[in-house]
């Protein structure tokens, strides 16, 4: 489970350092005010969107900007941030 962790912290750093506009905006998280009260972030809206998407995988091809996505986080990974861990066969 440390593992997953690990992961998941070094991915978030990695989308941090790229400074990728999509990622972590001000209005997407929930708000909490001085009283408790909640303001839904964008993020809820997303999920939503993506859930309705999953049901048909034919309406999302991927495109070569994923793909320009996913082989930036690949490299990253397999390079400056890579960690001990990965490597291990268990």
């Amino acid at each position: 489970m440390m593992q997953v962790v690990r992961a998941c912290v070094a991915l978030h750093n990695f989308l941090l350092r790229k400074k990728d506009k999509n990622y972590l905006q001000h209005d997407s998280m929930d708000q909490e005010d001085e009283f408790g009260n909640v303001t839904p972030g964008r993020w809820r809206n997303t999920i939503e969107d993506i859930c309705s998407i999953r049901n048909d995988p034919g309406v999302r091809p991927s495109t070569a900007r994923a793909r320009e996505i996913r082989d930036d986080i690949e490299d990253y990974f397999f390079e400056e941030g890579s960690v001990e861990f990965q490597w291990k066969n268990d």
